[in-house]
């Protein structure tokens, strides 16, 4: 039987996520390190197959190589109480920007807001 809760399933589910992201970008493990300057592939292979959690700067820079949001890791391991397989890559994502709207002032917000509801 497949352990759906606690470290161990939350692990092994980012490690499934993160070895799909890392092949739709089209990389292999070692220039998937070398991308997010960890060094070693065994790093990523070990991430991948949920037998270690990495952390501090390896963490946010393995988040960043594979365009998930910074602290997205740490958030997937506080979900104890949450079945495993039901966290998706979307949860994990960096969020998309095309409007610019993430940095704009909270006037620029609501005249966008109003031409959209116009």
């Amino acid at each position: 039987m497949t352990v759906e809760f606690g470290p161990e399933a939350l692990r092994a589910q980012l490690g499934r996520l993160a070895k799909m992201q890392r092949e739709a970008m089209g990389m292999g493990r070692v220039r998937l390190a070398n991308q997010a300057g960890i060094g070693s592939d065994k790093t990523i292979f070990d991430f991948e197959f949920g037998l270690r959690q990495t952390a501090g700067t390896n963490q946010r820079k393995l988040e960043k190589a594979l365009g998930w949001r910074q602290g997205a890791i740490d958030d997937v391991m506080r979900m104890v109480n949450r079945k495993a397989s039901t966290i998706t890559m979307e949860e994990l994502l960096a969020p998309k920007d095309p409007n610019g709207l993430a940095t704009a002032t909270n006037e620029e917000l609501l005249e966008e807001l109003r031409r959209r509801m116009a």
